[in-house]
């Protein structure tokens, strides 16, 4: 009786507010991850109770993919005679400390820094819990987390607005964070960018949601509109320069997304209705670029032509990185692991009173702390965002809403890889709760779906034994 009262839907909305609220940092010593981790097991493992068949095999991408990545991550963990990990690419510097403190040999895993390496394999929890969850959501379910993922982004987006307006630190949920700027529910501003600019698509996916009258309709595009307009200002005033780059983008994917409503026009008729909206859109986001600009509340744009000497020296970074990535190469050196194997190699050329928490390009760290297994993964999980695309660019025969929220998901994933290309927006809870969300919305709308009815009835509803 307890498991028919289950609803996967309400537990997902509240476990992605709980996220929301706490899981704004990619800091592995945040408090609030003491509440947040734990929670996240526990769904997990209630996720997997009430898991069929059916729903597995209709993402068996994502789910192949995550267990590969928990085995890899885990991997790194297991203890290893001695005269193997004694000589492994970069653990001479272990050896030298062992003997120079005395200590007999020992086992020890393949990570240079294990505590880290745990935390990473903690870390995975929470996009997991997301994972089971989602996965068990109908169609209408599934359509119904994208007004509600865009709830929480105003929520943040709003935070923001007071934070760029206010003074102290009272408005920031974290202590290290951009105090002075608009960073919302998350500690980082360039991490708040990058949500805002996913509003964009959320939005126009909003828009082209079904609705029951032509008057809903018509107020949804406009709400829709107002909300994109307003969100320009508070990309701006996040003083992020990478923010610029992905909210343009984040409105050439709007436009992807968008569908007219079929009860409004059909055929050649709706093309030449979506325009004009289109076009009133792109003059209200000039137009709020403008005004941002007037009133000197830009921070983004001022912030483009000032020096950042952390920043600036990012390009000096890489290259001593990857020099590091190929003294651990084949197996890297441990998942977690950059900032003190960093500070072994870093040259004093490049000492500053600020440390380097993360290499600020998450594909060139994973390549680092995780070598061939980790390229591995992202090849394979490119090839899987290739495949689930194809039909929702050329369509195939999906139905409207169904290739709307296809290329959603797959605009959002675009997003952060390539807001991975400058920062580790993947790291935190926030965005990697988001990612799952959107390759479910992927899976889900290009593949078997499970219906509400076959969900309940009894074949469907068989727990799998994992």
């Amino acid at each position: 009786k307890g498991m028919a009262k289950f609803s996967p839907f309400h537990l997902l909305c509240a476990f992605l507010v709980l996220v929301f609220f706490t899981g704004g940092s990619a800091r592995a010593d945040v408090a609030s991850l003491v509440l947040l981790r734990p929670i996240a097991v526990v769904i997990f493992g209630a996720g997997l109770l009430t898991l069929n068949r059916k729903q597995v095999h209709a993402h068996r991408y994502w789910f192949s993919l995550l267990l590969a990545v928990f085995c890899v991550v885990a991997l790194h963990l297991v203890p290893l005679p001695y005269a193997i990990w004694s000589n492994l690419p970069g653990h001479g510097l272990l050896v030298d400390i062992d003997r120079a403190a005395g200590v007999a040999p020992i086992w020890r895993p393949l990570s240079m820094v294990p505590v880290q390496t745990e935390n990473a394999l903690y870390s995975l929890f929470v996009p997991a819990a997301v994972l089971v969850l989602a996965v068990q959501l109908n169609e209408d379910e599934l359509l119904q987390t994208v007004p509600f993922l865009l709830v929480l982004g105003l929520v943040s987006g709003l935070l923001g607005t007071i934070q760029s307006i206010g003074s102290g630190s009272s408005t920031y949920f974290y202590r290290v964070t951009n105090v002075g700027s608009a960073v919302g529910l998350f500690a980082n501003r360039n991490h708040q960018a990058l949500f805002l600019s996913m509003l964009f698509p959320i939005l126009a996916m909003f828009a082209s949601m079904r609705t029951r009258s032509q008057e809903k309709a018509r107020l949804r595009r406009w709400l829709s509109i107002a909300c994109a307009i307003a969100l320009v200002p508070l990309l701006l005033v996040t003083g992020s320069r990478a923010g610029i780059v992905l909210g343009t983008l984040g409105i050439a994917f709007a436009v992807a997304v968008y569908q007219p409503h079929r009860l409004e026009s059909s055929g050649r008729r709706a093309q030449q209705r979506r325009w004009p909206v289109l076009a009133l859109a792109a003059f209200g986001v000039l137009a709020a670029v403008a005004v941002s600009v007037g009133l000197s509340r830009s921070e983004a744009l001022d912030r483009l032509f000032s020096s950042d000497t952390l920043e600036a020296d990012r390009l000096a970074f890489w290259p001593v990185i990857l020099e590091t990535a190929g003294n651990y190469f084949p197996f890297g050196s441990g998942f977690g692991s950059f900032v003190e194997v960093y500070q072994v190699v870093e040259p004093d050329r490049l000492l500053r009173p600020q440390y380097l928490n993360h290499a600020h390009n998450d594909w060139l760290e994973l390549w680092m702390t995780g070598g061939i297994p980790a390229a591995a993964l992202i090849i394979c999980f490119l090839l899987v965002f290739v495949r689930l695309a194809k039909p929702m660019l050329w369509g195939n025969g999906l139905r409207g809403s169904s290739r709307s929220i296809g290329r959603l998901g797959g605009s959002l994933i675009l997003l952060i890889l390539l807001a991975s290309l400058v920062d580790y927006p993947l790291r935190t809870p926030i965005i990697a709760s988001v990612f799952v969300l959107a390759a479910v919305w992927m899976s889900g709308f290009s593949g078997v779906r499970v219906s509400a009815g076959a969900r309940s009835a009894a074949a469907d509803t068989q727990p799998m034994r994992l």
